[in-house]
């Protein structure tokens, strides 16, 4: 996988995203111009060097960039270069490892033999409008680079159709499903026949919370909602999953961050919280049938039969009285 196959997303804020010969780079600094001009530089040189050259990251950085970072990949080889108060995330298959520059006065240089699949620099405000950027410059506060999960040229053709994080359904304007990509709308009918879930039942002590139903998701499996559930791709190292206060829920898809969301069980009402995830969790409005983004950080109660969506994948609530 290499930085022009793909997809960057650019989150809002008040730094400067820039693409450009095969590098990315993000930077903040005291004027706009200055710091688009500085890091164009450092950005082109790294491109046309490649990642086993250091050239791009000789000199020191310009006066204007208060905290920049550029990425280069090619043949495997991955070149990090970060300076400055900000924090960049590099994920490879099974591992995960966070580069600071916030204690150096110059250029930090990592190199990464194999596949990288995700660069994560978080905005300083969570934001779900985040937007693709093919090639050029943009301002942003973060950014996030991963596997490109649908076609760019139809999704360019789509963004005015279609909400951030929804990819089009089959038989739409836009073409054909993609084979990857944000949940599709789901079907009207459940996954699992709903007199097939095991009956609820009541809570056996004083005290003891009153479940909400179930999560059925689109494979037909089942989670019987008694307690909390922490959602992502490596939940088990959650605070909560440690201390017993909630159980790990695991979905094994690239396009679920490591923690993703929160499913909250309270007083026998679902609500779900999106923790700050990278692509978001949405939420199936029926009748303008289209996906709905929750706002990072605020729970939101669901009702009956409620769809919600993340990644690729979706469940529906079956709650414990209808």
């Amino acid at each position: 996988m290499t930085i022009d196959t793909m997809r960057l997303r650019s989150m809002p804020g008040d730094g400067v995203l820039i693409r450009e010969g095969g590098a990315v780079g993000f930077a903040r600094g005291r004027d706009v111009a200055g710091t688009s001009s500085a890091l164009l530089e450092t950005v082109r040189v790294a491109g046309e060097d490649g990642p086993t050259s250091s050239n791009a990251f000789a000199a020191a950085p310009a006066d204007e960039v208060t905290a920049a970072c550029v990425v280069v990949a090619a043949q495997g080889r991955w070149r990090l270069g970060v300076f400055g108060d900000i924090d960049v995330e590099v994920c490879q298959p099974g591992s995960s490892m966070v580069v600071s520059g916030r204690q150096s006065a110059s250029w930090i240089v990592r190199e990464f033999v194999g596949p990288v699949s995700e660069v994560h620099v978080r905005a300083d405000v969570e934001s779900v409008a985040a937007s693709d950027l093919v090639v050029g410059v943009v301002a942003a506060g973060g950014f996030s680079l991963g596997p490109d999960e649908t076609d760019l040229v139809r999704d360019r053709a789509a963004a005015s159709l279609r909400p951030p994080g929804v990819r089009p359904e089959p038989g739409s304007p836009t073409g054909e499903t993609p084979e990857v990509g944000p949940p599709v709308a789901p079907p009207r009918e459940p996954s699992v026949a709903l007199d097939e879930l095991p009956e609820i039942p009541i809570p056996e002590r004083r005290g003891a919370p009153a479940p909400a139903g179930y999560a059925v998701f689109d494979d037909s499996s089942a989670y019987y909602l008694d307690s909390d559930y922490i959602v992502g791709r490596q939940p088990q190292g959650d605070p909560a999953v440690v201390q017993g206060d909630a159980r790990a829920l695991v979905i094994d898809d690239t396009l679920i961050s490591r923690v993703h969301c929160v499913l909250q069980v309270r007083d026998g009402q679902l609500l779900v919280l999106d923790r700050g995830s990278s692509n978001g969790t949405f939420l199936w409005n029926e009748e303008q049938a289209v996906w709905a983004p929750l706002r990072p950080g605020e729970a939101t109660a669901m009702a009956p039969h409620a769809r919600v969506g993340l990644g690729k994948r979706y469940f529906t609530f079956e709650p414990a009285t209808s």
